[in-house]
């Protein structure tokens, strides 16, 4: 299994070095560039992503795409206060569960 992974690796490191093929050229544009049209929706904001979404199934979409739109529509029942990762704030609950409160029993089920 180590070999193969490591067989694997190997691959992709040469892919990725040899992928560029030729030599690279670059030309240089001397005409202007066109005025910027006035913009048609100022109140409306354009999410651009990459990749497809698989799904928007909260139980089955796990991927960076999925997740990023499912964010903007789910609502969580707990999320990080501010940038600490060990501290939580209430979205949907009520409460944050802890053994305190009973919503963890001690034996942390």
């Amino acid at each position: 299994m180590k070999n193969l992974l490591i067989t694997l690796l190997m691959i992709t490191v040469a892919f990725t070095v040899f992928a560029g093929g030729g030599k690279e050229t670059t030309t240089t544009d001397t005409t202007t560039a066109p005025a910027v049209s006035a913009i048609k929706n100022p109140d409306t904001l354009v999410n651009a992503t990459t990749g497809t979404i698989p799904s928007l199934d909260i139980a089955v979409a796990y991927d960076t795409a999925s997740w990023t739109n499912m964010k903007q529509i789910y609502e969580t029942l707990i999320t990080y206060k501010g940038t600490s990762t060990d501290e939580y704030v209430p979205v949907l609950a009520e409460e944050i569960p802890t053994v305190a409160n009973g919503g963890i029993l001690d034996d942390g089920k």
